[in-house]
């Protein structure tokens, strides 16, 4: 292959901006799971109101006796839940529900109590390791730091791809690049039946000949993502086990539909290869933005990812 990179890619180029890196979780989202996993309920003397779940036994003449549980301030059963909003347990009363008189009785109010968010409420959970809401925050990012990481990352992966692109200086034999566009049109064909109508879906085209053209340059920039990952695994001495040359190869032959010997045969271990490649490239920049990542919270100071 005549392709191949001429000046490596500075990362540090890449030109992320902190908000992207610099990630604040709120108390709402590190607690949320704990609040609802510890949510009780309680039962008032007073009447019910907003938010208090009513248990009611309804009878009416048309639809005899049922019983109900609504939340008032839902909105799921608007008359009913004006009508049980002050009212108490054990009390009954007439009311008009959906145009019919219906008897009602009160036969329970509840109200959901939430854990207090203190040090010493926390510490009651008796949770290993952790004996406060630092502790707590700490302990969530450890948890949950990558995932949320990782949602960042593919949100912006294609911008910092091209961006890669861009910063890598290669020399790019047109009839190589020629045939790896002509390889992801097959591809796609291949998977669809139908790869016009759906990179016109993809692209948003008016031509299947303008699609082509953006897909073209999609293409170009994958293509120098693989060269570069192909240089940067020779410059790191990476260099693909068995099982992973096995994927490779079996990925490649079940898109083009060729087995193992047909792709020996035909010299195509290398053009196998490329994604493997591909994705090494593509790895370097995450384990790059992740390398940048710091998680704060209140009370706490800025964690990297696995602190």
């Amino acid at each position: 292959m005549l392709s191949h990179i001429t000046k490596m890619p500075q990362l540090s180029e890449l030109d992320i901006p902190a908000k992207q890196y610099e990630l604040y979780l709120s108390d709402g989202l590190i607690f949320r799971g704990l609040l609802n996993a510890e949510r009780g309920l309680e039962h008032p003397d007073g009447p019910a109101a907003d938010g208090d779940y009513v248990l009611a036994l309804i009878s009416t003449e048309k639809g005899g006796e049922t019983r109900l549980q609504a939340e008032l301030g839902s909105r799921r059963f608007p008359e009913l839940e004006r009508a049980l909003t002050g009212r108490a347990a054990g009390e009954g009363f007439t009311a008009e529900i959906n145009g019919e008189a219906a008897q009602i009785r009160v036969e329970a109010v509840s109200r959901a109590v939430d854990l207090p968010l203190t040090d010493g409420a926390i510490a009651a959970l008796g949770i290993p390791g952790v004996a406060s809401l630092a502790d707590y925050r700490r302990a969530f990012i450890r948890e949950n730091g990558e995932a949320r990481a990782e949602r960042v990352f593919s949100s912006i992966k294609q911008r910092l791809l091209t961006r890669l692109a861009g910063l890598a200086e290669a020399y790019i034999e047109p009839q190589e690049l020629a045939r790896y566009h002509a390889r992801q049109r097959a591809m796609i064909n291949n998977i669809s039946g139908d790869v016009d109508g759906r990179l016109m879906d993809a692209y948003g085209c008016g031509t299947p000949e303008e699609c082509d053209r953006l897909f073209y340059e999609d293409n170009r920039r994958n293509f120098t993502i693989y060269l570069y990952g192909l240089a940067l695994a020779e410059e790191n001495g990476r260099v693909p086990s068995e099982a992973e040359r096995m994927s490779a190869m079996q990925y490649y032959g079940i898109i083009y539909d060729l087995d193992a010997a047909d792709i020996s045969a035909a010299g195509l271990e290398d053009e196998a290869m490329q994604s493997f490649y591909l994705q090494y490239g593509i790895a370097s920049v995450r384990e790059h933005y992740f390398s940048l990542v710091r998680f704060s919270a209140e009370g706490i100071e800025p964690m990297a990812i696995g602190e």
